[in-house]
């Protein structure tokens, strides 16, 4: 190990006996390692790196992510799913030289290390174009196929008036840990302003804060972030609801204010629905989150 760990330990049950036997962490140098630490003898513990994300890349721009935070897990039948962001919290203004991403990959177990180059790009969201094509199945091949180790999204700036994106190289990075509930992962993002006040003296633009909400398999978006396409005509069953809400690309996320946001809150009130609560410029957001789930109370005892 040769980069620093400044994020949390997730830590799992795994086999539900009661008892913690497998941490992840992840370190700045884009890597995610494996602890197994269930056995009686600790000379039985191991430990091992399962991805290197600055390494193997598909695309350009990759090299340099670093991780602050810890990953939110999700054990499935086979495997589980890490999901986490980068960013540097070191220098939360600069734009640097490359895209942030978000990833949520797959611990299969894997002897050696995967890479970027193991995951399938979904910045694009092809799953939820307006018309039907040969691509969505070829996707969800692609997803689904033995060799695939899980998916990531280039960080994109979004204008939330005019629906407008673009790709890479913006500046946004993932500045909290993220948080899986439900069958979609929560994220929230930091975007520096391009614009500073060059006299110390005067504040500059804070930047811009934003949630999103994707399919923690697919990446798609989960939640009906962006209202201004509802309008928009579709054929594809998975860009549109029963109810007739529209879900494309521009969905996955929703401006909540500026400044740097923490991670999101779920919550449920004694006589209330479901909700979700984060900090932003000063304030308290509260935002929607898919319904559904299960919440438990957790008691314990303080001496």
């Amino acid at each position: 190990m040769t980069f620093s760990i400044p994020a949390d330990v997730e830590v799992l049950d795994s086999d539900g006996n009661g008892y913690a036997d497998r941490f992840y962490v992840a370190d700045t140098g884009g890597n995610l390692w494996r602890f197994d630490v269930g056995d009686n003898s600790t000379a039985n513990w191991t430990g091992k790196k399962i991805f290197n994300l600055n390494s193997g890349a598909s695309t350009s721009g990759s090299l340099g992510k670093k991780i602050f935070y810890r990953p939110s897990v999700s054990l499935e039948p086979s495997y589980a799913i890490l999901c986490v962001g980068t960013g540097d919290r070191e220098h939360p203004l600069n734009w640097g030289n490359y895209a942030d991403r978000f990833y949520c990959v797959k611990d299969k177990g894997q002897a050696t290390a995967k890479t970027e180059a193991d995951l399938l790009d979904v910045t694009e969201d092809v799953l939820q174009q307006t018309s039907v094509t040969t691509t969505i199945d070829s996707t969800l091949a692609s997803l689904g196929n033995a060799t695939n180790y899980g998916w990531f999204i280039r960080m994109t700036a979004f204008n939330a008036t005019t629906g407008a994106t673009t790709a890479g190289n913006t500046g946004e990075k993932v500045l909290a840990s993220p948080l899986l509930f439900s069958d979609v992962v929560y994220f929230s993002t930091y975007e520096p302003s391009r614009v500073v006040s060059a006299d110390p003296c005067q504040p500059g633009n804070l930047g811009t804060a934003r949630l999103y909400g994707v399919d923690y398999k697919t990446g798609e978006a989960a939640l009906n972030y962006y209202t201004g396409n509802d309008s928009t005509s579709t054929t594809n069953i998975r860009a549109s609801s029963t109810s007739g809400v529209v879900k494309l690309r521009t969905d996955r996320s929703i401006d909540v204010g500026s400044g740097i946001p923490p991670d999101l809150v779920i919550s449920k009130p004694k006589d209330g629905e479901l909700g979700g609560t984060l900090s932003s410029g000063g304030g308290v957001v509260k935002v929607d989150v898919k319904k559904g789930g299960v919440i438990k109370t957790l008691f314990w005892r303080q001496k």
